[in-house]
Formats: structure tokens, sequence, C-alpha cells
């Protein structure tokens, strides 16, 4: 045993010996007797006493007697990072308590935890250790499901969970690998064994539209009913342009134009059109005024984006009326380029492959795309 191994150990017996419940306050005197320590041994003793009284685990009184110090315990709430360390939020601290992954004690992320914080710290944060965990924060997770012949793992989407968790076959309820599932947590696990759960529910596989957005609503416990009111009011967007829409505006149904959102964008706003004006080409810029039909503060807008209902019944109306109206002075721009620079996309815009109101913008920007646009 090495030179600073002997010295740990000895501090340790000393500690345990003060948290004893028949330990009375003693001077160094006393110690050196009870504990049998030799006279030449005495500075180390010495030494021990002041770097426990350094860690805030021992105090000396004014009457020179050394005792265990009484160490105050708070609760909060752990936020936990993925690197294995953590914080807890304790009401009325001014800065979160920082948590060294090697004293988390099993917490988990958003638990209510119990700790105790070290009257030294190693940074500008207070530092605690978890002492116990009071309540569980998350009790069912939306993760991605991995099959196994007996068995699966469900990978949480929030990394800050920290682990997988174990999934009996039994319990899979026929998920498959790539499917999004609600996992609910049956047991948190202990060290060296990962937590267990039972699938809920199925939201869909990661590929089908939609998964990512119910993913989302699930693991925020987004509502996904709504009142009558929001529902009749989707019900009764606007089928056909009125002319109260129409005031203001330029009627652009006759110009051939694209939209040229993402692929994966589910509200198709943005379009591109463009037409010769002598030597030069005139690209049009169009933003779907979509405020037209959905009002600010409006029940409407309070709810679009959370339920799949509501982008079934209104996304796609408003999407179609409002492409194709734009205020004069507000969203379309005309930008004015020399013929030469624009012979490119004039080919694309006229390719009868990709000339079906809809350009996704990765699409435009390949390589392939446009060495077979410029081929025309």
């Amino acid at each position: 045993m090495s030179n600073i191994d002997k010295y740990e150990t000895r501090k340790k017996m000393v500690y345990d010996f003060m948290c004893d419940d028949m330990y009375v306050p003693m001077k160094i005197k006393e110690l050196c007797i009870v504990l049998g320590v030799k006279k030449e041994d005495r500075p180390q003793l010495e030494q021990i006493l002041l770097d426990l009284q350094a860690e805030g685990r021992i105090t000396l009184s004014k009457r020179g007697k050394y005792s265990k110090s009484e160490i105050k315990k708070t609760v909060g709430v752990f936020t936990a990072h993925q690197r294995g360390f953590g914080f807890v939020t304790v009401e009325g601290e001014p800065d979160d308590i920082f948590i060294p992954a090697v004293y988390v004690n099993g917490a988990m992320h958003m638990d209510t935890v119990e700790i105790t914080i070290s009257p030294v710290t190693t940074g500008r944060r207070k530092e605690g250790k978890v002492v116990s965990v009071i309540e569980r924060g998350m009790k069912q997770v939306v993760c991605t499901y991995e099959a196994s012949d007996n068995f699966g793992f469900a990978v949480p989407d929030n990394t800050r969970f920290g682990t997988d968790i174990f999934i009996p076959k039994e319990r899979s309820k026929g998920a498959m690998s790539g499917h999004k599932v609600v996992v609910e947590i049956t047991s948190y696990g202990k060290k060296g064994k990962k937590p267990e759960g039972k699938v809920v529910e199925i939201i869909g596989h990661i590929d089908d539209p939609g998964t990512d957005i119910l993913s989302i609503v699930k693991a925020y416990d987004l509502p996904v009913d709504f009142s009558e009111k929001i529902m009749h009011q989707v019900q009764n967007v606007a089928k056909d342009v009125t002319p109260a829409d129409m005031a203001g505006r330029m009627d652009l149904r006759d110009w051939m134009m694209v939209t040229i959102d993402g692929e994966d964008a589910k509200d198709l706003d943005d379009a591109v059109s463009l037409y010769m004006d002598g030597d030069n080409y005139v690209l049009g810029v169009h933003i779907a005024d979509v405020s037209n039909y959905v009002q600010e503060h409006s029940a409407e807008e309070i709810a679009k984006c959370i339920a799949p209902q509501f982008a079934e019944i209104g996304s796609d109306t408003l999407t179609a009326i409002v492409a194709r109206y734009q205020e004069q002075d507000t969203w379309k721009k005309d930008l004015i380029f020399h013929k030469d620079a624009f012979d490119l996309l004039q080919n694309i815009l006229e390719d009868s492959d990709v000339l079906k109101e809809r350009v996704p913008y990765e699409k435009l920007v390949t390589t392939e795309f446009a060495e077979k646009a410029a081929a025309k």
C-alpha cells in the first residue's frame, strides 16, 4: 500500500470514529490517546484533522474539540447531462447546485432529489451529492424501439435520460425496430443494470409522415384534443377566395409558379416565378400571406402545428389558397437579372418532370438536377 493510500485509510478511520453514535467531542490529545496514536505520528493526525476541516466534514469548537459537521440536507429537481453529471435546482438558491457524476447516486432527469451541499467547491458553483431520490420525474418516455430476438431496447429521444430502457418481449406491444413508442418505466434500475419498461403506445414508424410531430407532442405532453370553438373555426376556414380576400392583392393564379420549400416542410409558403422582360429575366419571390386566414391570437393560431387533426383539416386548404395570393406591397419582390445569368433557372422551371407546383429546395441545388436542367 502506498503512503497516499495509507494516509487516506487513516483519514477515513478518524472520520468514521467521529461519526459513531457513541462519539463525544474530543481535543487532539484525547484523540491521540483513544486512537493509540504514537508521538511521532501526531503531526500526521493533525494534518488529517486539518484536511477534514477543509472538506467541511468536521468542525473545531472554541474549546478546541473536534466533532462531525452537521450536514444540511435540501430538496430540489435534478437536471441530468448526457455526460453523467447534473445540476439540482433548489428553491431560494440563486444558482443550480453542481452534482459530479460520482455523486449522482442513481438520480435521473427531472427527479426530485434530496442532496447535501459541500462547503468546499472546485469551481464557481456550489457542489453537492444526491443522498436519495424522493420522486421520479419521468414516468413515461418517448423512444425509438430496437427489437432483438427475445427482448428489445428503447432509446429515449431525450438524451438527458442517459440510458437505454430494457423491454421484455411480452411487454413490447408488438413494436418493431424503427417504431417511435411511448415507454412506461417499471423499474429505474440499479448500478450496472438498465432501467426496465413496457411499451404503452406505438406512435408510428420513424419514416411515416407526422410521426416526428406526434413524438414531440407526446414527449412534452401537449394537448391533442381541442375545444369546440377551435375545431369549429378550423372547419370554417374559407374554401373559396372571396372578394374580401382579393382586396389589395394581385391575382397571380395564371402565373407559372413553383414552391421551393424543403422536402420535409410541413407548410408550403415560399415560391418563385420567372418571366422575360426584354433581355432580362424577372424573378418573382413570393411568400404566402397565411395571417389572412389564421388571425393572430385566434383559437386556430393557438392550436396550429400541435394537433394532427388541425393539420389534416386546415393545412392543405390554407396552403392551396394562400400560395397564389400575395400582398402587392409586402412580400412579393421582383428581382431583375441579366438573361445569361438565368438560363439555367429557366430550364429548371420549364422541365416537365419538375413543373408540378412543388420543387423542394434541396432538389434545386443538387448537381444532378442542375445538369439535367442545363441539358434541356
